[in-house]
């Protein structure tokens, strides 16, 4: 078995909720992500890969000192504001 590593609990949960898995879906794959999140045990490197990719993040990502802020997907595709269309050059 491979060592544990020190996580931060709080960004298991994060990528996890993040994903858009409950905890009774993702412990289905990880039984162990309760106890991860708990802060009880930390995952082995190992572990940590197979959840960076079922959550899709980096495995940085949960060294992190706290969950990173990311925009909702609806502010990332914000248009300009319709003052803004009257200073643009003709098309």
């Amino acid at each position: 078995m491979g060592e544990r590593l020190p996580v931060t609990p709080a960004l298991v949960r994060w990528a996890r909720e993040r994903a858009g898995f409950n905890l009774e879906e993702a412990a289905r794959r990880f039984p162990k992500i309760q106890e991860w999140e708990n802060g009880v045990v930390a995952p082995t490197y190992a572990q940590l890969e197979a959840l960076a990719a079922a959550f899709k993040v980096p495995v940085a990502v949960f060294f992190f000192p706290e969950p990173p802020k990311v925009p909702r997907i609806e502010e990332t595709f914000r248009t300009l504001p319709e003052v803004a269309f009257d200073l643009l050059p003709p098309v």
